[in-house]
C-alpha cells in the first residue's frame, strides 16, 4: 500500500537525482582539454615564432599548462582537441619554432 508507494517514490527521486549529477559532471580529459586549449589560445601564441598557429607535443610538455607535464596526460587532452576540430594534425610541417618536431598540430580557429 502506501508504503510501497512511498518507497517507489524515494527510489525514483533518489535515481533521478544520480542520474542528473551525473550528467552535470564533467571528464577529467575535457578539464584538461580545456586548460589546454585555454593555454593555447592565451600562453602558446607569445612564445611561438608563428603567432601559436602550430604546436608540437613536446612543446606542451614542456611550456604548457603544468598538468600538462607528463606525457600521458598531455596526450589524453589533445586527443580530445582533436576530436573535437580545435587541433587538426599537421600532415608536412617538421619545425616549430625553429626546432625539428615529430607531432605536430595546427591550431584551429573556433
Amino acid at each position: 500500500g502506501a508504503l510501497a508507494n512511498g518507497i517507489k517514490l524515494a527510489s525514483w527521486y533518489l535515481g533521478e537525482a544520480l542520474r542528473l549529477s551525473e550528467v552535470g559532471m564533467v571528464s577529467d580529459d575535457i578539464r584538461l582539454a580545456e586548460a589546454l586549449l585555454e593555454w593555447l589560445k592565451t600562453s602558446w601564441p607569445a612564445r611561438s615564432s608563428d603567432e601559436g598557429r602550430f604546436v608540437s607535443s613536446v612543446d606542451v610538455y614542456q611550456f604548457g599548462p603544468g598538468n600538462m607535464r607528463e606525457k600521458a596526460t598531455a596526450q589524453r587532452a589533445l586527443a580530445v582537441l582533436l576530436d573535437h576540430g580545435w587541433l587538426r594534425k599537421a600532415e608536412k610541417r617538421t619545425h616549430v619554432n625553429g626546432k625539428r618536431r615529430r607531432d605536430i598540430f595546427e591550431v584551429r580557429e573556433g
